[in-house]
Order: structure tokens, then C-alpha cells, then sequence
């Protein structure tokens, strides 16, 4: 779980980081 939260918390600072992770995750 801590390997994903590094990356989560990361796109969760950048907004175009986080849209595009939830584009993927999609």
C-alpha cells in the first residue's frame, strides 16, 4: 500500500497528474 501512496499523494498535488491517473485507471 505505501508503494501506491507515494504515487496517489503525487497525483493527487498535480491536477493534470491526477486526471490523467484516473483517465488510465479507467
Amino acid at each position: 500500500m505505501t508503494q501506491f501512496a507515494s504515487p496517489v499523494l503525487h497525483s493527487l498535488l498535480d491536477t493534470d497528474a491526477y486526471k490523467l491517473h484516473m483517465q488510465q485507471a479507467v
